[in-house]
């Protein structure tokens, strides 16, 4: 092989010395391969498509997005696709509970309410005892139709109030100090001389226990007749009547018939404590008092006086008097006078527990009085058949849907109408009626939300709201964003005294609280949806604003936008083409979050009385159910957690967005 000289001079080598190089010293590559660009392997893509795809891989954010859907889309087909009515009251439909299955007494989504102590009544003749068998004993104020399985269950009570299902108990008269002698007056009643008087005084025995005094105290009778008093003191604690009172009561009025200026009396009872003022002061503050069974005093007449009606062998039904508004049984009330207390004891009543189909109280078939035009009017509609000169034994009913499903009794009654100066003959129909044919229903409704106290489906009157909210929502995030973005994008661009004034007056603006600005909105402008909006955008764009403003003295100074600044660009190209798109981000984020805030705020506000007045609104629709958690718990637990979605999507579905239109993270796979 050829060899090949090579001489190298060097500053630091001998210049007369070479170094000889063959070709030995060299290898070759790639002797037999083609050297050429590595082909790319990703295909190149536009920013958006690249932030589709990395939101896509955000499980989170895409699930989060889907429930969104849902519920907005919820919120503009289920007002319109359902067809119940929201804008009236339906008072039948009160507080239904939500029902998605068969009723089945357990109260769980099924139409049912557990009802525990109800109050009972009596369906027989006659007074309550404790001997009253519980199959004569229903729930008052309840359908007894409506009763799951008709399964009851019953208990016995004591109270220390009045009750109409009570009986029984003991009427205590109590002095308010030391020195006053308490007073149970009977009602008055004006009785002749000739008929002989009754007297009977009952105490309670289980109450006749030492009074805290030193001294005794006793228990006096006062019978007036006319303005002279008969007083009869009672044998200490004694029990039952006394006929010598009696004989004493008929010598006064017996005397009292021989004056000739006196023609009838007035007799009046009064059961008065004579109390001792000398009293232990171990015991200051318990006051003498009194317990009573039972107070009879009656003449002997056939037929009852007022006195005779008066007077009273159960306690109970003695201070029902005084409450009631029946002037004919108040004016037998007794009285207290003297600085006494009144109170009873020991009231036994029954009470009752059992499941309740609410839904079958509400739509059921019940008993109805119906007149002749109502009757007349389905037989127009073609719906039944009835002929009132036959009878009950002529209704025929042609469809399913009339309400009426059958006639149990038909009365007659002739009564004079002044207008038209005549006798007509008025006829009163018994019927059977389905309610839910009734109100127009094909079927008996159900509603998965439930009702609210108007009686309206909370399921439509909960979307429409949210459909009012988040149309005010939307509205609002979109001035706000774009308000905020230009305020922000331009204060921290040029900085300097641009930056200065308006950051001065974003801050004195922000000064005033939001509140006092709503009012001020309210007052000036009036109660509109327009307004609420306008209130909600005064401020609500400063926090974009800001968030934008910091970002950008991130962003204005790297080295991309000083190139594009040589380049020429202006500085709107800069701002919108360069710095903002690598800011979204997180503005995007906070920006999300605008919706389920507006939300909150418009259901703040509403407590106040200043909330989007006559619309129905998802903040309204929330302060509504927690004013009635007590009779309708179930409205505030489903519209709670349509917040939580909200806030909690809103939330997954920014953060998706942030992370999509992050251009720092363009191109990677994670």
């Amino acid at each position: 092989m050829r060899k090949k000289e090579i001489r190298s001079e060097t500053s630091n080598k001998n210049p007369t010395k070479s170094e000889t190089i063959t070709d030995n010293d060299f290898s070759y590559v790639n002797l037999d391969a083609k050297i050429h660009d590595v082909k790319f392997e990703t295909k190149p893509t536009t920013f958006w498509k690249d932030a589709i795809r990395r939101f896509s891989k955000n499980r989170s954010s895409v699930i989060a997005g889907a429930i969104l859907a849902i519920l907005i889309g919820m919120a503009i087909i289920v007002p319109i696709a359902n067809n119940s009515n929201i804008d009236s009251a339906a008072n039948y439909a009160s507080y239904l509970p939500p029902k998605w299955f068969s009723p089945n007494g357990s109260g769980f989504l099924d139409g049912t309410k557990q009802v525990n102590d109800a109050s009972t009544y009596k369906t027989t003749a006659g007074s309550m005892s404790e001997d009253t068998p519980t199959s004569e004993l229903l729930p008052y104020g309840y359908d007894e139709n409506a009763i799951f399985n008709h399964e009851i269950s019953y208990s016995l009570r004591e109270t220390s109030n009045a009750t109409e299902s009570g009986w029984g108990g003991m009427t205590s008269i109590a002095a308010s100090n030391h020195t006053d002698n308490p007073c149970f007056w009977s009602p008055k009643a004006s009785l002749g001389f000739s008929y002989p008087y009754s007297f009977e005084i009952t105490l309670a025995e289980s109450k006749n226990a030492s009074l805290p005094l030193q001294g005794r105290t006793r228990l006096v009778a006062k019978v007036y007749l006319e303005s002279d008093p008969l007083f009869l003191p009672l044998t200490e604690w004694s029990l039952g009547g006394d006929s010598i009172k009696a004989e004493l009561i008929n010598q006064k009025v017996a005397a009292l018939s021989t004056d000739p200026f006196v023609s009838s009396t007035n007799v009046e009872l009064g059961l008065e404590l004579e109390t001792n003022t000398t009293y232990d002061p171990s015991n200051i503050g318990l006051y003498p008092s009194v317990y009573l069974n039972s107070a009879v005093i009656s003449s002997g007449q056939s037929t009852p006086t007022l006195l005779d009606k008066s007077s009273w062998d159960d306690s109970n039904e003695c201070a029902l008097r005084t409450s009631s508004k029946v002037s004919s049984i108040k004016e037998l009330s007794w009285t207290t006078s003297g600085f006494a207390t009144r109170s009873i004891q020991g009231v036994k009543y029954y009470v009752c527990s059992f499941s309740y189909d609410c839904y079958e109280a509400a739509f059921g078939i019940k008993t109805m009085s119906l007149d002749l035009d109502v009757l007349n009017s389905y037989i127009e509609k073609g719906y039944l058949s009835y002929d009132i000169d036959v009878g009950v034994s002529s209704f025929v009913m042609n469809e399913d849907i009339c309400p009426i499903r059958s006639v149990t009794s038909q009365t007659k009654n002739r009564v004079w109408v002044p207008t038209a100066n005549e006798w007509r003959y008025i006829y009163t129909f018994e019927c059977q009626v389905s309610f839910y044919r009734y109100y127009g229903f094909d079927s008996a409704p159900s509603y998965i939300f439930g009702t609210n106290k108007m009686g309206n489906d909370y399921f439509k009157y909960l979307f429409a709201g949210l459909s009012t909210s988040l149309l005010l929502g939307v509205c609002c995030a979109l001035i706000n964003i774009t308000f905020g973005l230009l305020w922000g994008a331009i204060s921290g661009y040029f900085g300097g005294w641009t930056d200065m004034v308006m950051e001065r007056f974003t801050e004195i603006l922000g000064g005033v609280p939001w509140i006092v600005v709503m009012t001020l909105c309210v007052l000036l402008l009036g109660q509109s949806f327009q307004v609420f909006l306008l209130s909600l955008c005064l401020t609500g764009w400063m926090g974009v604003a800001s968030m934008t403003r910091s970002q950008f003295y991130r962003y204005k100074g790297r080295e991309y936008v000083l190139a594009s600044r040589t380049l020429g660009s202006s500085d709107w190209r800069l701002i919108f083409r360069h710095i903002l798109p690598n800011a979204i981000g997180p503005v995007v984020t906070a920006s999300v979050l605008i919706v389920p805030s507006v939300i909150f705020d418009e259901a703040s506000v509403s407590f106040l009385g200043l909330g989007l007045k006559g619309f129905k609104s998802f903040g309204v629709a929330l302060s509504e159910a927690q004013n009635q958690m007590g009779d309708a718990p179930y409205m505030i637990i489903f519209g709670s957690i349509i917040v939580c979605l909200l806030m909690i999507c809103f939330n997954l579905f920014g953060n998706g967005l942030r992370d999509a239109f992050n251009p720092s993270l363009k191109g990677m796979e994670e």
